[in-house]
């Protein structure tokens, strides 16, 4: 006969255990805990562009001069802008809204945020996948409680 308590010695996590995330954790600007506040959504949308979009058009469409290698030149440019982006380093994709905010309506904001994104995932790190550009026109990003002031601060 099996003993019930030798089922639970032999789980993968001590039964005590607690699993801990600061990330949500910490003091505002304000001085109160930002696990007490909630996150906020933010947008990304794609302005008009013509069909069928190619790698000149998006290049006058940043006011870029079309020369050179243009697909590392773009990957370069979305590389650079995601430094400059007050973002986490990763984020939760969730549906997209039209009333969600958007802090950057620039094009090259939203091609930082489509071609670094995979499935339900932003990711910073992520090498830029410029396929995702055709066919995407929106998404929208949970941001942590403690990203929160410094992308609407640096918008103001």
């Amino acid at each position: 006969m099996i003993d019930i308590a030798d089922i639970l010695r032999n789980m993968s996590v001590p039964p005590g255990s607690i699993v801990r995330y600061d990330g949500l954790s910490g003091q505002t600007s304000a001085g109160t805990s930002a696990a007490t506040m909630t996150g906020r959504i933010v947008a990304f949308r794609a302005p008009h562009w013509p069909d069928p979009l190619t790698l000149e058009g998006l290049f006058q469409m940043l006011q870029q001069p079309v020369a050179g290698d243009l697909e590392s030149t773009l990957i370069a440019m979305i590389e650079r802008r995601a430094t400059e982006l007050a973002l986490p380093d990763g984020a939760l994709l969730v549906e997209h809204q039209s009333e969600h905010r958007r802090p950057w309506p620039d094009l090259l904001s939203f091609l930082v945020a489509i071609t670094k994104s995979t499935g339900r995932v932003w990711l910073r790190s992520k090498r830029p996948a410029l396929s995702r550009i055709v066919g995407s026109r929106s998404l929208s990003m949970f941001i942590p409680p403690v990203f929160v002031a410094r992308i609407f601060e640096e918008r103001s």
